[in-house]
């Protein structure tokens, strides 16, 4: 047992997607990889996990099942079953390796259920370059903002650990109604617009991570390799474990990295 106040213990999939009669424990560390080849179902777990708790106030995404599993003209999803064994306190008071199972028949298990726990699902398309996503050819004007309160300061210098720069500052910049990260290299000021992508997602990643409002989160992070440089990713894994043993967080990612 850790020192977790909430944790899943296990993952029992009688049927899902492509997957079935499968057990997956995430016992033994906060920080625990699913490898497997294209197909086998890594992400279709973390969707599935995504799922399973209902949100707490802090916390602005509610993911639900019909978002990663909606009926196609192809599936309904109407044989899906699955039952997670997890420990958890409510109302002070302490239960530990109690089952809970969803299905879906005509629908999925009600929602309002489902128990309580702070999720973040970090997905693939927090990949997706920022300037990709700028169609218009315009100049881009954009209010900036420095950000500098402890945690800011904090994920500033663990990116430059990651990827063995000397970032001086972390900002904000803001337009239209989009704000994404900038940073300073030395001399150097930059934004998202024009980052790597690798880059670009570390300080996703960390942003994430980093900023939860509380102990005991589930963060789920889908292709964890994605962009990585094999040193970098190296890093990365040590700050997440590191991260998620201090707040008592579990984080569970996917993987086709032969490096790990």
């Amino acid at each position: 047992m850790t020192s977790h106040g909430q944790i899943i213990h296990n993952i029992n999939i009688i049927q899902l997607k492509n997957i079935s009669n499968v057990c997956i424990s995430f016992e033994g560390s906060p920080l625990v990889g699913l490898m497997g080849v294209n197909g086998s179902g890594k992400s279709t777990i973390l969707h599935a996990l995504a799922c399973v708790y209902k949100p707490i106030e802090e916390q602005q995404t509610n993911y639900k099942f019909t978002r990663y599993f909606p009926p196609t003209c192809h599936f309904d999803w109407s044989e899906s079953e699955f039952c997670i064994t997890h420990t958890y306190h409510e109302k002070n008071q302490p239960y530990e390796r109690k089952e809970k199972t969803y299905k879906k028949g005509d629908r999925w298990t009600i929602y309002e259920r489902r128990p309580e726990r702070y999720v973040r699902f970090i997905e693939i398309k927090t990949c997706v370059p920022v300037i990709e996503t700028e169609t218009k050819g315009l100049r881009i004007e954009y209010g900036t903002t420095i950000r500098e309160d402890a945690v800011d300061r904090e994920i500033c210098a663990k990116a430059g650990y990651i990827l063995n720069k000397n970032y001086d500052n972390l900002y904000l910049h803001e337009y239209g109604a989009k704000a994404i990260v900038g940073v300073k290299d030395k001399s150097t000021q930059y934004s998202a617009l024009t980052m790597g992508a690798g880059e670009q997602r570390v300080f996703a990643i960390l942003d994430a991570v980093f900023k939860i409002p509380r102990n005991n989160a589930l963060i789920l992070i889908d292709e964890i390799d994605l962009l990585m440089h094999p040193e970098a990713l190296r890093r990365l894994i040590e700050v997440l474990y590191d991260r998620a043993k201090d707040k008592c967080h579990q984080i569970i990612f996917t993987s086709h990295s032969l490096e790990l």
